[in-house]
C-alpha cells in the first residue's frame, strides 16, 4: 500500500510538472499566432525583484511527532487516533483530520530575509507520523548567486518548476538560457565541463552553489519545454541553511 501511495505522489508531481509545462506551451504557441495580446504565463511565473529567487511548487512532507513541519514554525505536538495536533510557537493547537488543510506564512527554517508560503492537505495519519502535500512559495532576498562545490546536509528536496527569459540569468544559478541553436536544441551556458552546453526537452540540468553566505542550493532539474524566448526547467531543489 505504501509503495502504492508513493507511486501515486510521483504521478501527481509529475501531472503537476507537466500541467504546469502544457499550460505554458499552449499559451506561448497561441502568443506566437497573435490569439493573445500578451503573456498569460507571466502571471504564473511573476519575475521577483532582481535581488531575490522565487520558487515554487509542490512537496510532500513526513512529520513525526514533536517535529516541525520542514521549514516552519508549526510542530506536530501528537497523533490521537486519526488526529493530527499542531502547534505554534505561541501555544494555540489546532486539530487536522486525513483531508484537511495545513498552511504556513513566515521565514523559511527561521531564516531571515526569506519568505516561505504554504498550503498543504493532510493526506495520510499514521500510528507514527503525518504526511503532508503541499503547495509551496518560497522567496529569498539579496541573492547574488555562485557556484561552489558544497557538501549539501540531508534535506528536504522541495519539488519545483523555474522559468527563464533568452540572455538572462536562469534565477538562482550562474547560468544563462541563450535561446535556440541552428539545430532546435536548447543553450545553456554556465555549466563547469560542459562547453558544448545544447541540450534536448527533458535532458537533465545540475547545479549547486550559493545563493547567500548562509545559504546553499542544489538543483536536480531537466528541461521540460523551450521557444525562442523562454525556458522552463523541473526538477527538485534543496536548500541548507549555514551557519
Amino acid at each position: 500500500m505504501f509503495r502504492l501511495l508513493k507511486w501515486g505522489f510521483q504521478l501527481l508531481i509529475l501531472f503537476i510538472v507537466v500541467s504546469f509545462a502544457g499550460r505554458g506551451y499552449a499559451a506561448l504557441a497561441a502568443r506566437s499566432q497573435g490569439l493573445l495580446p500578451s503573456d498569460p504565463v507571466a502571471s504564473m511565473f511573476p519575475e521577483p525583484q532582481v535581488d531575490q529567487l522565487r520558487l515554487r511548487g509542490v512537496n510532500r512532507d513526513t512529520v513525526q511527532p514533536g517535529r516541525n513541519l520542514p521549514g516552519t514554525d508549526l510542530i506536530l505536538v501528537e497523533i490521537r487516533e486519526s488526529d493530527a495536533v499542531f502547534a505554534k510557537p505561541g501555544g494555540e493547537t489546532a486539530v487536522r483530520r486525513f483531508g484537511d488543510s495545513v498552511k504556513f506564512d513566515g521565514p523559511w527554517a527561521n531564516v531571515s530575509g526569506t519568505d516561505y508560503n504554504v498550503s498543504g492537505r493532510i493526506i495520510r495519519v499514521n500510528p507514527g507520523d503525518v504526511h503532508v502535500v503541499s503547495v509551496y512559495s518560497i522567496t529569498i532576498s539579496d541573492t547574488a548567486p555562485a557556484r561552489a562545490p558544497l557538501a549539501m546536509t540531508p534535506g528536504t528536496p522541495y519539488t519545483l518548476v523555474l522559468r527563464a527569459r533568452t540572455d538572462a540569468p536562469i534565477r538562482g544559478t550562474t547560468l544563462h538560457y541563450r535561446g535556440r541553436t541552428d539545430n532546435g536544441d536548447a543553450r545553456v551556458d554556465g555549466l563547469d565541463g560542459d562547453s558544448w552546453g545544447q541540450f534536448s526537452a527533458m535532458d537533465s540540468i545540475r547545479w549547486s552553489g550559493l545563493l547567500r553566505e548562509d545559504l546553499a542550493v542544489s538543483y536536480n532539474m531537466r528541461i521540460l519545454f523551450y521557444t525562442d524566448t523562454d525556458i522552463y526547467l523541473g526538477g527538485t531543489v534543496q536548500l541548507t541553511h549555514l551557519p
